[in-house]
């Protein structure tokens, strides 16, 4: 199977570890950070996807995400080679 891309996400160091929270939308994240009253560094925080490749899920960065989502056929705007990849390309 070839890896898709199955969520946005942001990554962030929070209380001392790595966290991944999967999101619709990479800005869902400061909307739920704010509601929650979440103390984190903005610069630390990266705005990638999740890639699910039929075994395990990880976190990948944008350009990453744009490589694996053309290959999957899951975005229709093809003329890039490589860009950054943004969650309005896939849903």
């Amino acid at each position: 199977m070839k890896p898709l891309i199955i969520s946005a996400a942001v990554r962030f160091p929070y209380e001392g570890r790595e966290v991944i929270l999967p999101l619709h939308r990479h800005c869902d994240f400061f909307d739920i950070a704010k509601q929650l009253h979440l103390s984190y560094d903005k610069n630390k925080v990266e705005q990638g996807f999740i890639a699910y490749d039929g075994i395990e899920e990880c976190f990948v960065n944008r350009m990453t995400a744009y490589s694996i989502a053309k290959d999957a056929d899951q975005i229709t705007d093809t003329t890039w080679d490589v860009r950054p990849l943004y969650s309005e390309d896939l849903w």
